[in-house]
């Protein structure tokens, strides 16, 4: 059998029901041999169906075939496909009820295919859907989309096409196929689509949408940080002019005013004048002590602390307490994010689970809802703040590091961001990428930015170092309008912090880690 099977032969060979429609009762067979009778639907960009070039479709007035004459499978690896396609659909409870699954058998093979009730799917709308109509349909979209994503890790394609209205109102999905849940990059991606081509889509209906889409994330997914994450995807979006701006700027004005900041928890803008960088304090309070009066007879006034102020170390209050009354500018790091939600993902280690979980029952309400506040990047006089990498969507999972730098520092050109401050990885260094495109590390004590078209920055870890260079804490002073680096390092009691992490049963490995400094 070729892919160009005639219609005719397609209508005449053997058809195996094997989830029939309950609407259709006992003539099911009869209706979906009329339809496949019925010359095939022509797949054109922006018609009422589209779809791949081997999407077959049929449909009469009512009802709806769709062939997927991409799978040629032996009959019964064909069931079984149709078999694993149903539990996931009612699994996920976004299809239409009345959605059957049929075989087409030919030349020993047999052809997938389903029939569904007809549906005026969402990028068709007419003239007589109001703005306010089309406003509500996206909202319910989001609503199924989002609910699959948070309940079950899996995404929907995000395309107008593949949702729509069946006859009883009701919003339905209408693709066959699932994919795996990319947290949030392709829907945001199709809310920049909706920027661009939807003439409908104005700057106040995309701020209504981004409050929907604010309430939508904190119900699904319970968490401020995705919140962050979508806001930051959407600032990344690529738009070409005035009006399409003005569309984003809509949106991230409904994001973000659904549930506005405290005006305490507001990252403090940084000056002109220098500034400390302080990677991953880790609840080190003897090292912080240390640091800060390092940077009293230095003279320095303002920091910028790049996440992680707690987590290993066994002075968290201490810590926290330390950089909020020095007013210092404060982003989140993983191990915040950790002690916060009690979610223990990407790459968390027993050792580090268990002291994130020891810290989260000694903070109170307040100190956790300040970390909880804080953002997770910073972005202002050209440069960015991260704790974890710039390319990593969530700002506090990926590491910045000899395999991944390289990607990191095209992240940085491609959003015209000549520097990045960093922390994660523990190491006290900087990423380049020279006026030449030559790329390499540097540890320099005294360094010069402006050399540098892209350059990702480390000042290292206060409360546990890892560069083979021993327990001593490591920071930075950056003086943004001459673009100097300085890297410094200070001494301090390394063995009372031990003995407070040993004193409150601290694994033993972490205590030896922070004598090491590696």
């Amino acid at each position: 059998m070729t892919k160009e099977i005639a219609s005719e032969a397609l209508a005449a060979a053997p058809i195996e029901l094997v989830f029939s429609p309950a609407s259709l009762g006992d003539a099911a067979e009869d209706r979906v041999r009329r339809i496949l009778n019925i010359p095939r639907e022509q797949l054109v960009h922006g018609a009422s169906y589209t779809g791949r070039p081997y999407t077959w479709i049929y449909r009469d007035s009512e009802y709806l075939i769709k062939v997927r004459a991409e799978y040629r499978f032996p009959t019964r690896d064909a069931r079984r496909w149709i078999e694993r396609a149903r539990e996931q659909e009612q699994r996920l409870g976004v299809h239409h009820p009345a959605k059957g699954w049929f075989l087409i058998h030919a030349d020993e093979v047999a052809l997938i295919a389903n029939i569904t009730p007809k549906m005026t799917p969402l990028h068709t709308l007419g003239e007589e859907y109001s703005q306010t109509d089309r406003c509500a349909l996206l909202e319910r979209m989001l609503d199924l989309y989002l609910g699959v994503a948070a309940n079950h890790k899996q995404r929907l394609d995000e395309g107008l096409s593949n949702f729509a209205i069946g006859a009883d109102g009701e919003l339905y999905y209408v693709d066959d196929d699932i994919y795996r849940w990319d947290e949030l990059t392709s829907l945001t991606q199709a809310m920049g689509f909706w920027c661009r081509a939807l003439p409908w889509f104005t700057a106040e209906v995309a701020e209504r949408i981004g409050q929907v889409l604010h309430q939508l994330l904190e119900r699904h997914f319970r968490d401020r940080h995705t919140l962050m994450v979508a806001a930051n995807l959407i600032r990344q979006l690529p738009l070409v002019n005035p009006e399409q701006e003005r569309r984003r700027a809509g949106l991230l004005q409904g994001l973000e005013s659904a549930a506005p900041r405290k005006p305490s928890s507001r990252p403090k803008t940084l000056g002109q004048e220098p500034f400390a960088l302080l990677g991953d304090i880790h609840a080190n309070y003897p090292a912080l002590q240390a640091v800060l009066a390092a940077l009293d007879r230095l003279g320095i006034r303002q920091a910028l602390v790049l996440g992680d102020t707690v987590g290993y170390g066994p002075y968290p209050l201490e810590c926290i307490r330390a950089v909020r009354e020095r007013d210092f500018t404060v982003i989140k790091g993983n191990h915040d994010y950790a002690v916060v939600t009690g979610q223990f993902i990407k790459g968390f280690s027993k050792n580090a689970q268990a002291v994130a979980e020891w810290t989260r029952n000694r903070l109170d309400a307040e100190d956790l809802a300040w970390l909880d506040e804080l953002p997770p990047s910073l972005h202002q006089d050209g440069w960015l703040a991260v704790h974890g990498a710039p390319q990593d969507k969530h700002c506090f999972f990926g590491y910045v590091y000899r395999m991944s730098y390289e990607a990191n520092l095209a992240n940085l050109a491609e959003r015209d961001i000549p520097i990045c401050f960093h922390g994660h990885s523990h190491i006290t260094g900087v990423y380049f990428r020279d006026q030449g495109g030559e790329s390499g590390f540097c540890k320099e004590n005294q360094q010069s930015l402006q050399h540098y078209s892209y350059c990702l920055v480390s000042p290292g870890s206060i409360g546990q170092p890892r560069d083979n260079e021993g327990p001593a804490a490591p920071f930075a002073i950056f003086d943004p309008q001459t673009r100097q680096l300085a890297f410094h390092r200070v001494d301090y009691p390394v063995e009372t912090t031990i003995d407070a992490m040993l004193a409150n049963d601290f694994p033993a490995a972490l205590a030896q880690r922070l004598r090491n400094g590696e």
